[in-house]
């Protein structure tokens, strides 16, 4: 769940090349939509393929906690057949997949999945806490995964610890970066992201994690401001979702709190992110951060500006376990795979009275710092 400028960015010019090669129709559509700039896409440019329900981590940041809790009431995982109907679906329009968890990498059948999307032209991502990644590394690599992201928001055992609450979950991310390397050998793919959270735990080491990316060998950083939505405006999305039929689900996580740093740490970020800087002129990763955002406004209790534009609604499909689509993790259900065409359910009512409803209504206030927004988002002047 990214803006389309940030995917160039969090790639060197060669490895995009190497991507439009292999996917010249998902290279000349992100080309396109970058000029263009917002509007509905005639088919879901990019589509969220939750996998499983499960994950062996506890993350509170987990952006999709809720719509999982729904989830594993349900089951668990994706039956395969149903991910067999909408790769079919996708394949001559090669949107990027984002092949989600939970965590993905407990997925049975996750290598048949990668090489079905690949047999579909469709561009598939997994983005992965990396727990089992030393183990599922010579899966991914033979079933050509084109990239793989690997969340990273410590720079060491115990600050990695607090992540997923799992202890030793550095160094099994590390192994398995280390291993996913060793069995891609000098073949291109699966490119390899780091991405990190900025959280409370981490606001103020944010070059140490820079250097055990870099250590590492990986080239791409994606860094993140937190995905929250506070107290007030939890409260004010709860009355919003039932009068306008949203399940209350959040793609955020609702903090108690009015701000979830405070204006000290917010400073201290800053002083991190000014040694990020600093560093980056030895290391020279690609780092892919909205350093134009007014980071004192983003940790406040400010609301999004009515110019702040979420493409979630334009551009993205959700799919989840039980095969229903839905639309910006919020909730609503637009249609159900095996019944539905995407294709008549992205130009149809379902989509349509939903975007209706975002236009009017924006920024709802579950979009209060969520992650569609987070990149681009704008602030009224009222404090």
């Amino acid at each position: 769940m990214m803006s389309r400028s940030r995917q160039l960015r969090l790639l060197s010019p060669l490895e995009n090349a190497r991507l439009a090669a292999r996917f010249p129709r998902a290279a000349i559509h992100l080309l396109r939509d970058c000029v263009a700039g917002s509007g509905v896409t005639p088919f879901p440019r990019r589509i969220g393929l939750f996998l499983t329900n499960r994950c062996n981590f506890a993350c509170a940041m987990c952006a999709v906690q809720d719509v999982r809790d729904e989830g594993l009431a349900r089951g668990g995982d994706l039956p395969f057949e149903l991910l067999e109907k909408i790769l079919a679906e996708c394949g001559p329009h090669q949107p990027v997949a984002d092949l989600l968890g939970g965590e993905p990498l407990l997925y049975r059948h996750l290598g048949d999945a990668v090489k079905l999307a690949c047999r579909r032209n469709v561009l598939g991502v997994v983005t992965t806490n990396g727990l089992k990644l030393k183990e599922k590394a010579a899966e991914l690599v033979e079933a050509n995964l084109p990239v793989l992201q690997v969340s990273l928001d410590g720079w060491d055992e115990p600050s990695q610890t607090e992540r997923g609450l799992v202890k030793g979950s550095f160094e099994r991310l590390c192994e398995g970066v280390r291993a996913v390397q060793q069995a891609r050998g000098k073949r291109p793919f699966p490119m390899i992201r780091v991405l990190t959270a900025i959280t409370r735990a981490n606001h103020t080491h944010l070059d140490r994690i820079q250097s055990v990316v870099a250590a590492l060998g990986v080239s791409s950083w994606g860094v993140s401001n937190y995905f929250y939505i506070n107290r007030n405006a939890h409260q004010r999305h709860q009355s919003f979702a039932l009068v306008n039929g949203l399940s209350g689900s959040v793609a955020a996580h609702a903090i108690a709190e009015d701000v979830y740093l405070t204006p000290p740490q917010v400073q201290d970020l800053k002083s991190s992110l000014q040694r990020v800087q600093e560093l980056n002129r030895r290391l020279r990763l690609r780092i892919a951060y909205s350093w134009n955002i007014d980071i004192e406004a983003y940790y406040s209790t400010r609301q999004a500006a009515r110019s702040s534009m979420c493409d979630l609604p334009y551009t993205r499909m959700d799919f989840h376990t039980d095969g229903h689509m839905a639309v910006c993790v919020s909730g609503k259900r637009v249609g159900q795979v095996g019944r539905d065409s995407i294709a008549e359910i992205w130009r149809g009512r379902p989509m349509a009275d939903y975007r209706a409803l975002y236009e009017r209504t924006r920024p709802m206030p579950m979009c209060f710092r969520c992650c569609g927004l987070s990149q681009t988002i704008k602030f009224d002047e009222r404090g």
